[in-house]
């Protein structure tokens, strides 16, 4: 049986008293004590997405990112990589995200999200943590123990808001907004191929479902709906039966309503969950529904199919540009 985690220190207790502990017990020793570096750094106060306030590096070097994917894959597009991460295991193979390519490269996994190693994590001696309470339940004062946390419940909504969130966290303002400038020239450039500026386009979650009785559709304003605005285009619907559906939100809906909600869409683009054959079988089921077929535009062939994942920038910006190649290829 592997150690475990010492308990978290007492409220006397300092931080290096604690990592001392660890060492005494042979837990810092698995992926190697890092050299000692040089005095106390320079840090700077921030407050997390929870109101904490809290004191971090200036210029953190050694980042542990107990996130789903946002976070990580935002990191490493603002030029950090972190030396620890949690993986996701609704990745395919429940690996870090696509996106990463080389980016993970001297990445240690810490175990999967909402199943963190402790252990793992400290024996990386990070500087800094990153803390995705909505997917795990980790005592802050065991992170803390360990380094400074900065907590929050996911990463902000929308597609540029997280990088931008980072970047003022971190000192990375001026690549956080080269980053969105990036992605704005590459949703710009690929407009006319596209075709769908000015024009009213839904878009509708398939699910990696059983096909069952309900879809949802996505308002003005949710993730999906950002990435069909910044090409030009409306999101509808705006109203379901009457009531006016709220911004940033997902509306579920009967399936036989669909035909009559989307009548007013010049386009749709479905949803669909990648990464597995199952999830492939399941988009399939729902893409040949009788009533989804019946849907206007889709009926029409005015319609695309991204994964939920990319268009919804889960895997981060660089996830962005790889639904927007694909939608250029289906609009070819």
């Amino acid at each position: 049986m592997p150690a475990r985690l010492a308990p978290p220190p007492t409220e006397n207790a300092t931080r290096r008293e604690f990592l001392a502990l660890l060492a005494a017990g042979g837990l810092l020793t698995a992926c190697g004590t890092p050299p000692a570096g040089p005095g106390p750094a320079a840090t700077r106060t921030v407050t997390d997405l929870s109101g904490r306030t809290v004191d971090i590096p200036a210029d953190p070097r050694r980042i542990v990112a107990l996130d789903p994917n946002r976070v990580i894959t935002d990191l490493v597009a603002l030029g950090i990589v972190p030396v620890g991460a949690t993986t996701n295991p609704t990745n395919p193979g429940g690996a870090f995200a696509e996106t990463l390519d080389g980016g993970a490269d001297g990445m240690e996994r810490v175990g999967a999200t909402g199943e963190a190693d402790l252990e793992r994590v400290a024996a990386l001696a990070p500087d800094l943590i990153f803390h995705a309470t909505d997917y795990q339940e980790i005592p802050v004062e065991r992170l803390e123990a360990i380094a400074p946390t900065i907590v929050y419940p996911r990463a902000p909504s929308g597609l540029l808001e997280p990088v931008r969130w980072l970047g003022g966290l971190l000192g990375r303002e001026a690549r956080a907004a080269s980053v969105e400038q990036e992605l704005r020239d590459a949703l710009a450039g690929a407009r006319d191929a596209i075709g769908l500026a000015g024009r009213r386009v839904a878009v509708v979650n398939l699910g990696n479902y059983e096909p069952g009785p309900v879809v949802s559709v996505a308002a003005p304003g949710t993730n999906v709906g950002e990435f069909a605005e910044l090409l030009g285009a409306t999101v509808v619907p705006t109203t379901i039966d009457g009531t006016a559906v709220g911004r940033g939100t997902f509306t579920e809906i009967s399936v036989e309503l669909l035909p009559s909600v989307l009548a007013d869409a010049e386009f749709v683009i479905g949803l669909r969950y990648g990464g597995s054959a199952e999830n492939d079988r399941l988009f399939a089921a729902r893409a040949e529904d009788p009533l989804w077929r019946a849907v206007p535009a889709v009926a029409a062939g005015e319609v695309a199919y991204l994964d939920i994942q990319r268009a919804g920038g889960n895997i981060g910006v660089a996830g962005v540009r790889l639904a927007l190649d694909d939608l250029v290829s289906q609009r070819a």
